[in-house]
């Protein structure tokens, strides 16, 4: 504790082990983790390559434990 009574989380190690991981063409900037296509379904698209596949479900599964853990900030808004 660094104030009696009170806990902080700090995660920016886990965030910044997250961006050393990602391929260097998702690295970049959004507004909002939520666009306005997120559940739209192509059924015409290639499905992704195992390796692809892999670092999706992987950085996918950090993202929610650190939207949990230590920023409901980012967790997709209901409307």
């Amino acid at each position: 504790f660094t104030k009696r009574g009170k806990v902080r989380i700090d995660m920016r190690k886990f965030v910044e082990k997250m961006i050393e991981g990602m391929p260097e063409e998702m690295i970049g900037k959004a507004t909002t983790p939520a666009a306005s296509y997120l559940f739209a379904v192509n059924n015409e698209c290639e499905k992704l390559l195992e390796e692809m596949s892999s670092i999706f479900h992987r950085l996918t599964a950090q993202g929610l434990f650190l939207c949990v853990r230590g920023r409901p900030d980012i967790e997709k808004q209901q409307l």
